[in-house]
């Protein structure tokens, strides 16, 4: 390492210090040569917009001229870290350029594999493109349904345990189903009063032959023909899960009453209307 001292003069154009007289700069590189140190330094010191001549002081220096406590021995160790860092960065580059080199060589004397490797990467890719489930995140088989059904919103606690237990009954008949846990009722678990919450445990895989998602379609039929309760929803219990709204009936809309099968019970029972009124039709059919 050289320890370099130069008297410099400002330019109007300087990046700082332009209005003064003048100043030192004092330098300590690492080159092999000192006039390679000498370059260096007064190349940094135009770039700036200062006026260079050559050096008042070079010499070679090392911890010898600084002891430990003495005026310029921050100075020396800071430039000494400084050195470190450089060269760690550039043996990284080399170990990357010489790496990128020999497999450049590898490809080019090996051209007609790299090829036939190139055209097996594409077709592997687009069929991993067509199998693989789409999604931000992917849906998995747990062997686990988190599932809700809604009811009318003006049901009373009482009428919607009993759907709750009829709808429990009918998931418990499915072949794949192993257990059911449901429960009702406000809480900080279920907001509403006319939802019913279930946990549905799925049979091992090698004891069913449909999906959790397929289980699912499979019941939702079979929950929506409840009296009194919403489609089944509900999602795998794994990351990528859905887990929406129930499927409402197709009555459903600003106004229910414009449906068929709600106008001809309406013709029957005409003091049904004044309970869509009144609540709203965000519920199921009475």
């Amino acid at each position: 390492m050289f320890f370099l001292q130069f008297t410099i003069t400002p330019r109007r154009s300087a990046e700082f210090g332009s209005d003064a007289g003048g100043a030192y700069v004092c330098c300590r590189i690492e080159r092999p040569k000192l006039q390679d140190a000498v370059d260096v330094a007064r190349s940094n010191i135009v770039q700036r917009g200062w006026i260079v001549d050559e050096p008042d002081e070079a010499y070679v220096v090392d911890g010898s001229n600084h002891p430990p406590g003495t005026a310029g021995r921050d100075y020396f160790e800071q430039a000494l870290t400084d050195l470190r860092r450089r060269h760690g960065y550039w043996k990284g580059f080399a170990a990357t350029l010489r790496g990128y080199d020999r497999g450049l060589l590898f490809v080019f004397r090996h051209s007609f594999a790299a090829l036939l490797s190139t055209l097996v990467l594409i077709g592997v890719t687009g069929y991993l493109y067509v199998t693989i489930p789409k999604g931000f995140f992917p849906e998995q088989d747990t062997g686990f349904i988190f599932g809700q059904a809604e009811a009318r919103q003006d049901i009373s606690f009482a009428a919607m345990s009993k759907i709750t237990h009829r709808i429990v009954d009918v998931v418990r008949q499915d072949p794949a189903v192993s257990g059911v846990f449901a429960f009702t009722g406000a809480s900080s678990f279920n907001p509403t009063e006319n939802a019913a919450r279930l946990f549905i445990q799925l049979k091992p895989h090698d004891q069913r032959d449909l999906t959790s998602n397929q289980i699912i379609q499979r019941l939702r039929p079979k929950v929506a023909a409840v009296e009194g309760a919403c489609a089944l929803s509900g999602g795998g219990g794994g990351r990528g899960s859905g887990r929406g709204q129930p499927e409402r009936p197709k009555h459903q809309g600003s106004d229910p009453r414009q449906s068929p099968h709600v106008r001809a019970r309406l013709r029957l029972e005409p003091d049904r209307g004044q309970t869509f009124t009144r609540y709203g039709g965000a519920g199921c059919v009475p």
